[in-house]
């Protein structure tokens, strides 16, 4: 039997069967969060993921099914462009968006040396109102998604804070939005853990 992941374990407890998922910065499919929903053909699921290679082996696991909504944008403040930042150990998902700080600027032993030019958009233009679980991983750029929300998902998984001492720049911005939307946390807040904030 596989374990579930601690994402699908908090799925399963607040909501049960989704029937809309988001990932934001879905990376690869053999590290795709939510890939179990994205597998479901009752679930809506959209991923969003910036880098180009990345994208094309999204596109090419899940560009077939009906249910999967596959956009090759980083998600941002702005529509336009930006430059995405990759460090040079292939570690893709530590991706991100140049003059955000991220851990992977934290961080002095990541050294960028691939820079791309991406599209970026706003999320709001994405999101129709009835996402059930959002995962947003973006490498610091997290409060351009929440703070551009239509919906008011029943569960959201976002990182704040790693182990060895990032601290994401909008975490007091986080606290004041969870907070007058009715959001709790679903577990302590711990260094090198995800926020899972859920709706009361």
């Amino acid at each position: 039997m596989v374990k579930k992941t601690a994402t699908v374990q908090w799925i399963e407890k607040i909501i049960g069967q989704p029937k809309h998922t988001v990932e934001v910065a879905a990376c690869r499919p053999e590290v795709t969060k939510t890939r179990r929903y994205v597998m479901h053909p009752d679930c809506r699921a959209q991923l969003f993921e910036p880098h180009p290679g990345n994208f094309a082996l999204l596109e090419a696991e899940y560009g077939g099914l009906r249910n999967v909504e596959l956009h090759n944008v980083a998600v941002a403040d702005h529509d336009g462009t930006a430059t995405l930042c990759c460090p040079a150990d292939g570690l893709l998902r530590a991706c991100h968006l140049e003059g955000v700080y991220a851990p992977a600027v934290f961080d002095q032993k990541v050294v960028v040396t691939d820079r791309v030019e991406v599209q970026c958009r706003r999320f709001d233009q994405f999101d129709d109102g009835t996402i059930d679980f959002i995962l947003i991983d973006c490498e610091g750029s997290e409060w351009s998604v929440i703070q551009r929300m239509v919906s008011r998902p029943k569960l959201i998984q976002v990182e704040m804070a790693l182990k060895w001492g990032y601290r994401n720049p909008h975490i007091l911005d986080l606290k004041k939005w969870m907070h007058s939307e009715g959001y709790v946390m679903g577990w302590p807040a711990k260094p090198g853990r995800d926020w899972m904030l859920v709706r009361e």
